[in-house]
């Protein structure tokens, strides 16, 4: 498929680029404790505008750049061949010898340094809202873990077919079926019968205004309601 293949090549030349990053250690108390009762979590993130995607994608979706999904890795009945996979991510996001999974897994966050899985301390510093997923978390956190999602690309080419998504076919056609932008990954709880928007290919600040409706709270460091 061309936007396939696209997309692979736009992510070849990032990665080239791309610099391994320093483990952050959890300063954040209040945050490290909202999510040890629970298993899956969804988090939408106040943008920085401290590059060219998080403004791109402010200007057209409101305050929110940034929708992660987190895994209490404690509770996640991780398989070792999952543990593996998890591992190998981590070995390639992070700059130390020694890896282990975190506490607190970040799951696939599809952003513009890519495909990454680490530690939910590299964002505890971040205006946020999280909000608990309490049905289907083994699933859709295996999903998360699976060699198709991890082996996968960054969609650029979608995020670029989120300025012309009110014509719907040219969106489809920009709209990479085998690679992720952030919000786009509402689409796998989707697939398990856990909705996060109201319509599909959501943005971050959509999937923020469906849950504050209708899933609990658990963490909300946000200066203000949106």
């Amino acid at each position: 498929m061309l936007i396939s293949r696209i997309n692979s090549w736009i992510d070849s030349i990032y990665e080239s680029r791309r610099k391994k990053h320093d483990h952050k250690p959890f300063i954040n108390g209040e945050l490290y404790e909202s999510l040890h009762a629970g298993k899956l979590y969804v988090a939408c993130i106040v943008g920085t505008r401290n590059n060219i995607v998080s403004k791109a994608i402010q200007h057209f979706s409101g305050p929110f750049s940034h929708f992660i999904a987190i895994a209490n890795t404690e509770k996640a009945a991780l398989t070792y061949p999952e543990k593996w996979r998890v591992l190998t991510k981590l070995a390639e996001y992070y700059n130390e010898k020694e890896i282990r999974i975190p506490d607190y897994l970040v799951l696939a966050s599809a952003d513009d340094d890519g495909m990454n899985y680490f530690d939910l301390s590299q964002y505890q510093l971040r205006e946020m809202i999280i909000f608990e997923i309490p049905s289907n978390e083994d699933t859709i956190i295996k999903k998360f873990v699976s060699k198709e999602v991890m082996d996968s690309h960054y969609d650029y080419t979608g995020l670029v077919g989120q300025i012309v998504r009110g014509w719907r076919w040219l969106y489809s056609f920009f709209d990479d079926q085998k690679s992720w932008y952030c919000s786009e990954q509402a689409d796998i709880f989707r697939r398990f019968k856990v909705q996060l928007s109201e319509k599909q290919d959501p943005n971050p600040t959509q999937i923020y205004k469906y849950c504050l409706k209708n899933h609990k709270i658990v963490y909300n460091s946000l200066k203000k309601l949106y």
